[in-house]
């Protein structure tokens, strides 16, 4: 989990340069591949048959770089595109939590072959 924190702590500052210089539209195509990319590690890890502790910080690395990525974008269009700065940001975060919620109790459905 370390590497998910120098993740955060890397991208999220990278990436609002990346915001602040080339835009918008351009920030979103890098919040999409940087996502991609994530989830493809995060498949490329589960896909190995072994543990290897390498792969598994590059894995959290990518998933706190995209993280924070994903956080400074969505904070900034919260903050700087409605003339009301209470009702987007309360949004964001209801929908936030009620994902998340959602989230949680599908993977506590989820079953192993495993017998804990």
């Amino acid at each position: 989990m370390i590497g998910l924190g120098f993740g955060e702590v890397i991208g999220a500052p990278l990436f609002g340069w990346v915001q602040d210089k080339y835009g918008n539209i351009v920030a979103s195509w890098v919040c999409l591949i940087l996502s991609s990319l994530a989830i493809a590690t995060g498949i490329w890890f589960t896909a190995m048959e072994e543990f290897y502790f390498s792969i598994a910080f590059v894995m959290c690395f990518m998933m706190g770089f995209q993280d924070g990525a994903t956080q400074v974008f969505a904070q900034a269009i919260c903050g700087f595109q409605f003339h009301n700065q209470i009702t987007p940001f309360s949004v964001f975060q209801l929908v936030q939590n009620v994902a998340s919620l959602f989230l949680y109790i599908g993977v506590g459905y989820l079953k192993t072959n495993e017998i804990w």
